[in-house]
């Protein structure tokens, strides 16, 4: 068994100036071993990316030390930005590749909160897209039996 859980529409940047954090929420129970992905959405009638890249990127992903929602309605959630817990993982990020992270464990009704930055030796990255709920794109928690290993 498997699920996928996405972010509401949302804009992804990571250049030297800026970072992105990304939230996604363990549901399921019985479903707690989880897989990372990223692919740059591709665009469809619903949505038009707009894909800004350098080339190919080199990002870090951090986990972060926040393992609540991150609300709009709690200034206390978003005034400032989580510690960073761990590295999470290092991807390169071409323009027609899918990177999945390797499997961790992502209890049932938890937040995982990463951080996408660009990595200390590609210094110029860019990689700019938005994403929706209805692609299967862009950044998405794959969820997997967990009861039946």
């Amino acid at each position: 068994m498997e699920g996928v859980a996405f972010p509401d529409d949302r804009h992804f940047i990571v250049n030297p100036e800026f970072s992105t954090i990304v939230q996604l929420k363990s549901l399921d129970w019985g479903m707690e071993r989880c897989v990372l992905n990223a692919v740059l959405p591709t665009k469809t009638k619903e949505l038009d990316p707009a894909i800004h890249m350098n080339g190919t990127n080199v990002l870090d992903i951090w986990a972060l030390d926040f393992d609540e929602e991150i609300s709009f309605h709690d200034p206390r959630t978003w005034s400032k930005a989580p510690k960073r817990r761990s590295h999470f993982a290092q991807f390169v990020f071409p323009l027609s590749t899918v990177w999945s992270s390797a499997e961790f464990r992502c209890p049932s009704l938890t937040w995982n909160t990463f951080e996408f930055a660009c990595a200390p030796m590609t210094a110029a990255c860019q990689v700019e897209f938005w994403q929706d709920r209805a692609s299967l794109n862009g950044i998405f928690l794959e969820q997997f039996d967990s009861v039946n290993v």
